[in-house]
């Protein structure tokens, strides 16, 4: 070990010196930012590590389709934990820049030499070499590259573009959960960054960016489960591309409403763990599963609700073994671990979403949504009844189905995450309408009769893909409504949206270009506190309607002070707010407590006056104590 680390160094050293030189040539050469310079040098360093690594350090010849992805997942992480350990230590501990440089400079070496020598370069049987099926991969790149085509210059749903636009706000220096009151945890935002980055990097728009990083990481989880296939399967070959092709269009279809939803997102990256689980005796069990666990777990910490996915998955592993060893597997570890990783690096480098947001939220969150009628209605009920008819058909007249348990264990928990959330947002069905869309294709492959299961699988599958074709692509009015009115306020313009929803304002402002001037991307802490200080339970003083009426008076607070600082060249007033327990509620009366607010409000003229919006722009030469408007 001790030849090979001194290798190692040698090659780690003549990469780094590539990487600054040509980094400094391109940069003095062609002009280009520095972050595009640093790119090129770090993508030539990567080439230079590469194979002086594979052909020096670890000498070992053949199988780069498999050391490549690899070394390159190793580099992406270098490159992600020297960035965190720098964040830690300079903005978090306080710490000088030279001791996070200093701690970077170990950490992220002896992380790669040993996660070089004990995976990336370990040796690939020759049997399982064999196994690459390259008509395989390029449908899976073909069908990501077609989702791109459809995509491509669409606009994105409203919970995306505000993740878009936060999260750019964040890398600029605001703080989460400060300056950007958000409910959900941190992982949005940071799976959000390298799609920043990648638009920065390629001069393409937040939204193209986000399309295209989609893109490359469903062909990345199509390619996974094609292995899974093409190794583990004993279906026939052209059963397999359908099993494939179903995959893809089980991915798509659902989502065509809520592309790039964190639902849609955490779908991708589970599906190698989800038929690795499907298609292996041991799924829990060896290096692959800790991958697909490890992949998998990024996305289900999108979301708490997302765990009842690997918990019923579990449970259909213990009844199929009848031992509880698979609580304990290697995946299941891997994923308890990634878990707690992130809790602690959250609470450590956001603690006001502990201290502040959770608290509040546990509040009023659950006032902010659709009544339950409209939540039962959204659920689509038809597709779980027909669902439910199909799992009894399975016990009463079974197609074989091996290890169907496990997709079904994925419905019934995409179901729980639905009910548990009772809001009524239909993205929150996406992974109920995505799993039973799995049962359905991977019941089609299996089948070698016909059956009435079969029927049901296939009126399922129609029902599904015709109820997102007919929602179509996302579309808000608003965003057009609004467009040639915010372009028209002038260059870098200005804008706050008064409304209980994200629609009026995202994808708006990332199309437009427009700077968001609110903490809050909705206000969605007023209809939870007022409702709860409206219902019966507060008809008389308590500590909890005591804790409304905070919540409440600070949310105004904060509000007005947006509004007074940040000086939006253009306002909106909604004035159709949803999830208000009593009609007719006005932001301007519920405002105007604090007296700041029409102080304010009088530096604007209202131009426009509809049913839905009020619309208001300042006044030509208007001084507020911030900045002249022209």
């Amino acid at each position: 070990m001790i030849a090979q680390i001194g290798r190692f160094t040698g090659v780690g050293v003549l990469a780094t010196l590539v990487h600054v030189t040509i980094a400094f040539a391109v940069q003095s050469l062609f002009d280009l930012a520095p972050q595009n310079a640093n790119f090129i040098g770090f993508s030539s360093a990567v080439l230079i590590s590469y194979f002086g690594h594979a052909k020096i350090t670890f000498q070992v010849s053949g199988g780069h389709i498999t050391y490549i992805p690899r070394f390159i997942m190793l580099a992406l992480l270098g490159l992600v934990v020297s960035s965190a350990t720098t964040h830690v230590v300079v903005s978090v501990l306080g710490l000088a820049f030279a001791t996070a440089m200093v701690m970077v400079g170990i950490l992220v070496p002896v992380a790669t030499f040993f996660g070089s020598k004990f995976w990336v370069f370990v040796a690939v049987a020759p049997n399982k070499r064999s196994h690459i099926n390259w008509g395989g991969v390029a449908l899976s790149v073909g069908l990501a590259l077609v989702f791109l085509a459809m995509m491509w210059g669409r606009t994105v749903n409203h919970d995306t573009g505000w993740y878009l636009y936060a999260t750019r706000a964040w890398l600029d220096g605001a703080q989460l959960y400060v300056d950007i009151v958000e409910v959900n945890p941190p992982m949005n935002f940071y799976l959000t960054v390298p799609t920043i980055l990648l638009a920065d990097l390629l001069g393409l728009s937040d939204i193209n960016a986000q399309f295209g990083l989609l893109a490359m990481v469903l062909a990345a989880s199509l390619i996974w489960v094609w292995q899974l296939l093409v190794r583990h399967s004993l279906l026939s070959k052209n059963r397999q591309v359908f099993v494939l092709v179903g995959t893809g269009l089980a991915l798509l279809v659902p989502a065509i409403p809520n592309i790039a939803q964190r639902e849609h997102i955490m779908l991708i990256l589970l599906m190698p763990y989800l038929f690795g689980h499907l298609l292996l005796a041991e799924p829990g069990s060896g290096k692959g599963a800790v991958a697909r666990a490890l992949v998998a777990a990024v996305g289900l910490c999108i979301k708490p609700f997302f765990m009842f996915i690997p918990l019923l998955i579990t449970v259909v592993m213990i009844l199929r073994s009848r031992s509880v060893a698979p609580i304990w597997s290697a995946a299941n570890v891997t994923i308890v671990l990634v878990g707690l990783a992130y809790v602690f690096l959250a609470r450590l480098l956001h603690p006001e979403f502990f201290e502040t947001i959770i608290p509040t939220a546990l509040h009023v969150y659950a006032d902010y949504g659709f009544s339950d009628l409209v939540v039962f209605f959204h659920a689509e009920p038809l597709i779980i009844l027909l669902f439910a008819i199909l799992l009894l058909l399975q016990l009463l007249r079974p197609v074989v189905l091996p290890n169907g348990g496990v997709l079904a264990a994925a419905a019934i928990a995409g179901l729980a995450i639905y009910v548990v959330q009772w809001t009524g947002y239909q993205y929150q069905l996406l992974p109920l309408t995505v799993f039973i869309s799995l049962y359905c294709v991977w019941m089609l492959a299996n089948a070698q009769n016909w059956a009435v299961s079969i029927l049901f699988a296939g009126v399922l599958l129609g029902l599904i893909g015709s109820n997102a074709i007919t929602a179509g692509f996302y579309s808000t009015a608003n965003t057009s409504r609004f467009t040639d009115l915010v372009k028209g306020v002038g260059p870098e313009p200005a804008i706050m949206i008064f409304s209980t929803s994200l629609s009026p304002a995202f994808p708006l402002v990332v199309e437009t270009g427009a700077t968001w001037t609110s903490r809050y991307p909705a206000m969605w802490l007023v209809p939870g506190s007022l409702n709860g200080l409206n219902s019966e339970e507060c008809a008389k003083p308590s500590e909890r309607c005591q804790v409304f009426a905070e919540i409440l008076d600070q949310t105004r607070i904060d509000i007005v002070t947006d509004f007074v600082s940040g000086t939006p060249d253009l306002v909106l007033f909604n004035r159709q707010n949803n999830y208000f327990q009593q009609p007719g509620f006005d932001f301007k009366e519920f405002l105007a407590v604090d007296p700041r607010f029409l102080g304010q409000l009088a530096l604007y003229d209202m131009v426009q006056r509809s049913p839905a919006f009020e619309t208001w722009i300042m006044k030509p030469g208007t001084y507020n104590g911030n900045a002249p408007k022209q």
